[in-house]
């Protein structure tokens, strides 16, 4: 009877172990899954030109199942003789007198394709704010975001799942278009509406510009 219950102690025991062996290797193996998708490869060569990057956040959305919202797009741009990574979401623009606003600079403009390689070490389109070493300029909108997507820095790659504590923000700043059924920023309630409208007259303060050239002053 000892024996018997000795060896139902045992077999008791060695189907704890396993259980907790398979257990500890299912959890494994979805930790590894989970860390294995946060760099993920788009699978297809994209060598879009910077005008044509709508065309490919849509297509990011088909190959990643994710919505553009869910996006940060990072834009590499030139403001007079320094250069800066802008972000703002995927299905949002940014505004140029806005950033040279900001900036406080004479000029602002998208880098040329060989400077974002230079900076990023990657194929334009792939840019993320991730790693990079200069100034991060970052759009009011983005710090609600959680879990999104941006480029890797890295040809053909993404990171998913990037969060604002991955990365150094110097400025977060209202940079992008506004666009219609926006939230009112000083009420919080009212939402922007756009109209069609008839422009009826415009005043120039041209000061004595033409009179003094014909002499008239």
């Amino acid at each position: 009877m000892n024996k018997y219950l000795s060896s139902m102690k045992k077999n008791y025991i060695y189907g704890i172990l396993i259980i907790l062996l398979i257990a500890s290797i299912i959890l494994g193996y979805f930790l590894y899954k989970e860390k294995k998708e946060y760099a993920i490869t788009t699978q297809n060569q994209y060598n879009f030109a910077l005008y044509e990057l709508i065309d490919y956040v849509q297509d990011l959305e088909n190959y990643l199942g994710e919505t553009a919202d869910n996006f940060v797009k990072t834009l590499i741009y030139k403001a007079d003789d320094k250069f800066y990574a802008c972000l703002v979401k995927g299905d949002k623009e940014l505004n140029e007198v806005k950033l040279q606003k900001l900036l406080n600079v004479t000029e602002v403009a998208l880098a040329e394709a060989e400077d974002v390689m230079r900076i990023t070490h990657a194929n334009v389109g792939f840019a993320g704010p991730v790693g990079l070493d200069i100034p991060v300029i970052m759009d009011n909108e983005i710090k609600y975001m959680k879990n999104f997507v941006v480029g890797a820095n890295e040809t053909d790659y993404h990171y998913k799942n990037v969060n604002l504590e991955d990365f150094k923000v110097e400025t977060i700043a209202d940079i992008r278009n506004v666009q219609e059924g926006d939230i009112c920023p000083k009420c919080k309630k009212g939402h922007l509406n756009f109209k069609k409208g008839i422009e009826i007259g415009n005043t120039f303060k041209l000061g004595t510009k033409y009179s003094k050239s014909l002499g008239l002053n």
